[in-house]
C-alpha cells in the first residue's frame, strides 16, 4: 500500500473517531440539560419532535444524500472534475424541491394534524414553523457533509456532520441552565435550528472554495442521477421508520412522561454501545 494512502486513511480514520466521539459526548451532554430545562412531559415530546425531524429530512433529501458520494468520488477519481462540480450543482438544486415540499407539509396544516392527533403532541403544533426550519437546515447540512466525504475530506465531512451543530446548542443549553432562565420546547427547536443554520453557512463557505478550484463546463443527466438515489431513498426512509417504529408504537399506549423515561434510557443504551461503534 503507497504511503501516502495509509496516511490518508489514518488521518480520515482520527478525525471520524474524533468526530463520533464528540458528537456522542455533546448528545450526552444536551440530554442532561434537556431532562433539566423541560418539564417531563415536554421532554417525551422532544424524543417525538427529534424523530420526526430526522425522518423528514431523510424524506426531504431524496436520496440525495448518499448519491452526491458515490456521483463526486467517482468523477474526481477518474477525473472529471468538471462533472464533480455538475454533479454537486445538481444535487442541491434537485434537494431544494425535496426541501420546499416536506418544509410546506410540515408548517402547514398537515404538520400540525399530525403532530396533534396522530403523535398526540399538542405541545407541538404551535412550533411547527420551527420543526420545519430545523428539518431544511439538517437536509442541506447533511448534504454539505456527505458531499464532503466524496470529495474524501472526512475532516470537514466530520465537522459539519453533527460536531459543530452539536458543540453550539450544548453551549446554548448549559448558558440557559447556567443563567437559571426558564425554556421551552420551542425555545430549544429553534436553537437547534440555529446551531444547525450556523454550522451549515460555515460548510457552504467551505465547499464553496472547493467547487470555485474545480472545472467548469461539465453536466449530468438525470437518468444518471434518480437511477441512484430513488433506491437509496426508499431504503434509507424505510429503514428509519424501523429504527423509530419503538417511539411510534409508545405513542399510541402510554403518555409523553413515560416515553421521556424510555426515551432517555434507549439513548443511554445507545451511548453506552459507543465505544464499540467508535472502534469499528
Amino acid at each position: 500500500m503507497p504511503e501516502s494512502l495509509k496516511r490518508g486513511l489514518l488521518s480520515g480514520s482520527v478525525w471520524v473517531l474524533l468526530g463520533k466521539g464528540l458528537t456522542a459526548g455533546s448528545s450526552l451532554g444536551i440530554h442532561a440539560l434537556l431532562s433539566r430545562l423541560l418539564t417531563a412531559e415536554e421532554f417525551g415530546v422532544y424524543f417525538k419532535t427529534y424523530n420526526l425531524v430526522i425522518l423528514a429530512a431523510l424524506v426531504a433529501q431524496l436520496g440525495l444524500q448518499q448519491t452526491v458520494v458515490r456521483l463526486v468520488a467517482e468523477s474526481m477519481g477518474t477525473g472529471r472534475t468538471a462533472r464533480a462540480r455538475a454533479s454537486v450543482s445538481a444535487v442541491y438544486r434537485y434537494a431544494l424541491f425535496g426541501v420546499a415540499a416536506t418544509a410546506a407539509l410540515l408548517a402547514l396544516g398537515p404538520g400540525g394534524w399530525l403532530v396533534g392527533g396522530l403523535l398526540n403532541a399538542p405541545l407541538l403544533v404551535m412550533s411547527m414553523g420551527g420543526v420545519a426550519a430545523w428539518t431544511t437546515v439538517l437536509s442541506y447540512q447533511v448534504i454539505t457533509s456527505e458531499t464532503f466525504r466524496g470529495f474524501k475530506d472526512l475532516r470537514l465531512a466530520s465537522l459539519f456532520g453533527g460536531v459543530i451543530t452539536g458543540l453550539l446548542v450544548f453551549l446554548s443549553l448549559l448558558g440557559l441552565w447556567l443563567l437559571q432562565r426558564s425554556t421551552s420546547l420551542n425555545d430549544v427547536i429553534w436553537i437547534a435550528a440555529g446551531a444547525g443554520l450556523i454550522s451549515l453557512l460555515l460548510a457552504l463557505r467551505m465547499l464553496r472554495g472547493k467547487l470555485l478550484r474545480l472545472e467548469r463546463g461539465g453536466a449530468l443527466r438525470g437518468d444518471e442521477l434518480w437511477p441512484i438515489a430513488v433506491p437509496l431513498w426508499i431504503n434509507g426512509v424505510l429503514t428509519q421508520l424501523l429504527t423509530q417504529a419503538d417511539i411510534w408504537i409508545l405513542t399510541a399506549v402510554v403518555g409523553n412522561e413515560q416515553i421521556a423515561i424510555y426515551g432517555a434510557a434507549a439513548f443511554m443504551v445507545a451511548f453506552v454501545s459507543q465505544p464499540l461503534i467508535l472502534v469499528n
